[in-house]
């Protein structure tokens, strides 16, 4: 999931956007199993590291984060963790 908001690539908006991440990685992680490992890789990347899922369980993780943060922050058009 790509995020994509002048918050966080603007200097002036920098708190705001920090805020924005650290919003995302609380959502992330609540969506996720406890054994599950969320990290920010990047300036805006997170990697999700499911440990001992198959797909379908994995789809439905991925489903499970994006819906909430799709709720609070604008997506990029075609940047679904379920694409592809």
């Amino acid at each position: 999931m790509s995020i994509t908001s002048s918050t966080t690539t603007t200097p002036t908006a920098h708190p705001r956007g920090d805020d924005v991440l650290r919003e995302l990685s609380t959502i992330l992680a609540a969506s996720l199993r406890a054994s599950d490992i969320v990290a920010r890789v990047g300036g805006e990347e997170f990697v999700v590291v499911l440990l001992d899922a198959e797909l379908p369980t994995a789809k439905a993780a991925a489903e499970r984060c994006a819906t909430p943060c799709r709720a609070r922050v604008r997506v990029r058009q075609g940047s679904s963790p379920l694409d592809g």
